[in-house]
C-alpha cells in the first residue's frame, strides 16, 4: 500500500498480529525430513513432491517473476525434460535397471538434489534455515 505525503511516496508494510513463523518452520522441517527419507528410498516422485511443497512454504516471500521464482520454474523445466518422474528400485524381483534406466535413474537424481540444493539457500537467504545469528551476538557487534 502506497501511501503519499509532503511530495513523497512511502511503503508501508502490513503485518500479522500473530507470528507464524514457528509453524511454517516446522512445517519445512518435517518436509524436509520426509524428502530425506523418500531420497534415500529411492522415492523420487515422492521427494519431489515434498520439495514442491518446501517452495510452497518459501514461495510467498518471493517476487513473482524474479530470479528465485524464474530459477525455481527453469529446474523444473530440466527435470521435465529428463521425462516422467520414478520412484526407483534397485532390484524388483529378480530383474536390474538397464543401462539406459540407471542414466535416468541418475539424471533424475541430479535434478531433483538441484531443486533441493536451491531451496536449502533460499530457506537460508530469507532467515527460515540454518543461518542463524544469536542476538547477543548482534548486541557485542554493534
Amino acid at each position: 500500500m502506497a501511501m503519499y505525503g509532503e511530495g513523497q511516496e512511502t511503503e508501508v508494510t502490513k503485518l500479522s498480529k500473530i507470528n507464524s513463523a514457528g509453524l511454517i518452520n516446522l512445517r519445512i522441517h518435517r518436509l524436509f525430513e520426509d524428502a530425506n527419507r523418500h531420497c534415500r528410498a529411492g522415492k523420487f516422485l515422492a521427494w519431489n513432491g515434498d520439495l514442491d511443497r518446501v517452495w510452497m512454504e518459501l514461495a510467498g516471500d518471493v517476487d513473482p517473476g524474479k530470479k528465485t521464482d524464474k530459477e525455481w520454474k527453469e529446474l523444473n523445466e530440466k527435470l521435465d525434460k529428463v521425462g516422467a518422474i520414478k520412484n526407483w528400485k534397485t532390484i524388483d524381483g529378480f530383474s536390474e535397471l538397464t543401462e539406459e534406466e540407471k542414466k535416468r535413474q541418475k539424471r533424475q537424481y541430479e535434478k531433483i538434489n538441484d531443486k533441493e540444493l536451491m531451496l536449502r539457500r533460499l530457506q537460508n537467504k530469507q532467515g527460515k534455515g540454518t543461518a542463524y545469528q544469536d542476538d547477543i551476538e548482534t548486541y557485542m557487534d554493534d
